[in-house]
């Protein structure tokens, strides 16, 4: 599936190519990765689509590593800007031979150095998230300068010939989105108006492995994120790029807080009689807490109320991969 994640192709071949010099007794290996076009314009936001953005789904670096299956390395091939572009390279591969099983990684969009074995490579994060910012920036851009971070990894059998090799590379991060609107039971209960003022998403890992692996490095679960409500069409839009975490309960999971003032007569323009008010929306996740990597999240959150604690959420995660929603009413 192309339209949410980027597929590397690799080609081995024994024979020669004009695109690389032969070393003798080597096999070649030439990769080629097919990358869906970005479309012209960008999504609504909210869309229940897992079609990743433009900027979502750049390449600006890509870094190939072959390993033994005994964690030694063969080979570490960088494409240049040429390579990316067209999508193609063709190198030696040292020391196999027919049949020889080679783990296969793929880097996007981040530079590496002093790796000698697989233990090196494995043992890379991301600690610094660079995702966010502003909703109006984040919603129509990319914010970290070289792209999304993304990898992947797969197992594959030297074969006679030409050996075709894919690799499927997944974003570090998973995608949070988060719709707020106003109940008419709200309005029902209570005279006034209320509003969102921003959105922060809180007790979220702090740091991400490079190579996706079964034991999560999330470094401390305290990273904590803010950001002003957009509002269109009414309702009020917020959009986050937090880490992966697995299993979480109760007031562990990661948590987001919509700061809102309530305005006892609807003008906003006179403060003497606002309320501030925070509600408090656990998420869920795809399952027990857990944020997938290259997951898509949307939260629609229903505000019914005044008490910050009662909460009516419907969550769909939407993977970029996988799809599922959370829905909330909060309030009284």
């Amino acid at each position: 599936m192309l339209i949410a994640m980027a597929t590397i192709a690799f080609a081995t071949s024994c024979s020669k190519e004009e695109s690389v010099s032969p070393v003798a007794g080597e096999n070649q290996v030439s990769i080629s990765f097919a990358y869906e076009e970005p479309t012209a314009t960008t999504r609504t936001f909210f869309n229940s689509t897992a079609t990743a953005e433009a900027w979502e789904k750049s390449l600006s670096t890509v870094t190939i590593y072959a390993f033994k299956t005994s964690g030694e390395i063969l080979v570490e091939r960088v494409f240049n800007s040429i390579e990316v572009v067209s999508k193609r390279a063709t190198f030696a591969i040292p020391s196999t031979k027919v049949g020889d099983n080679c783990e296969f990684y793929a880097v996007a969009n981040m530079v590496t150095s002093g790796i000698t074995s697989k233990s090196d490579l494995l043992a890379q994060i991301e600690n610094s998230n660079t995702y966010n910012g502003e909703f109006g920036v984040v919603n129509t851009s990319g914010v970290r300068a070289s792209g999304f971070l993304m990898s992947g990894t797969v197992l594959q059998a030297i074969a006679s010939g030409k050996t075709n090799v894919a690799i499927t590379l997944k974003r570090t991060v998973a995608k949070v989105a988060i719709e707020t609107s106003i109940s008419p039971s709200f309005y029902a209960k209570y005279a006034g108006d209320i509003r969102v003022n921003s959105a922060t998403i809180s007790r979220s890992a702090t740091t991400s492995n490079v190579i996706s692996q079964a034991t999560l490095r999330t470094g401390a679960m305290n990273l904590t994120l803010s950001q002003s409500s957009n509002l269109k069409s009414n309702k009020f839009q917020n959009l986050f790029y937090i880490f992966e975490n697995s299993t979480l309960v109760g007031d562990s999971k990661v948590t987001i807080s919509l700061n809102a003032t309530y305005d006892r007569d609807g003008n906003f323009e006179t403060i003497e009689d606002q309320v501030p008010v925070t509600y408090l929306v656990k998420m869920d996740g795809a399952i027990n807490g857990e944020i997938m990597r290259n997951g898509y999240y949307r939260l629609q959150v229903n505000i019914v109320g005044l008490i910050g604690s009662d909460v009516e959420v419907s969550v769909t995660v939407a993977d970029w991969e996988t799809t599922a929603t959370q829905s909330v009413n909060v309030g009284e």
